[in-house]
């Protein structure tokens, strides 16, 4: 597979072969498509690979509401992710000036890459289980997803870290 939106109206998932390890596959039927795996179990950055290419997404620190994305073994990230205040989305921005938006449903959970103009670019159904898992479908083609396929994965990494922030402030 060259470009992720060939996947375009198929189903994708996200699942994590271990509860015990911050290991996650995007499959579609049985092929796994990429990896995403976390450093330790449940830390703060997470290597994201497909196609032969990795990238870092990060939490830029405690305080801060932004997650950066770097190449792997780079120091300085291209492209970064910032919260709107208040909000339930946020923007993603990339490269040359482009931005999308990650926008999330309060009562369902589910999340969503968007243009600037609202239109669904992705879109993610989270299932209740011991292990994470979602299920990821590509609404149309785009020439951002296909030169940034590691937007999918952000989107992940911040519901793992909403999940995760909620859970700590109830428990």
């Amino acid at each position: 597979m060259n470009n992720i939106t060939e996947l375009t109206g198929k189903t994708i998932k996200i699942v994590q072969p271990s509860i015990w390890k911050g290991y996650f596959e995007l499959k579609h039927n049985d092929e796994v498509i990429a990896t995403m795996e976390f450093f330790k179990f449940r830390g703060m950055n997470m290597i994201f690979k497909i196609n032969n290419k990795e990238w870092e997404i990060y939490w830029t620190g405690f305080w801060q509401q932004e997650v950066a994305i770097r190449e792997v073994g780079y120091e300085m990230p291209f492209a970064k992710y910032s919260k709107d205040f208040f909000k339930s989305k946020g923007t993603i921005y990339l490269p040359k000036g482009e931005q999308l938006n990650i926008a999330f449903n309060l009562f369902t959970g589910d999340y969503r890459i968007e243009t600037l103009s609202g239109q669904c670019l992705v879109n993610f159904e989270f299932r209740f289980s011991f292990k994470e898992k979602a299920k990821i479908y590509i609404q149309q083609k785009s020439d951002v997803l296909d030169k940034y396929p590691w937007v999918i994965a952000v989107a992940w990494y911040i519901s793992l870290r909403r999940k995760h922030i909620s859970a700590a402030v109830i428990g």
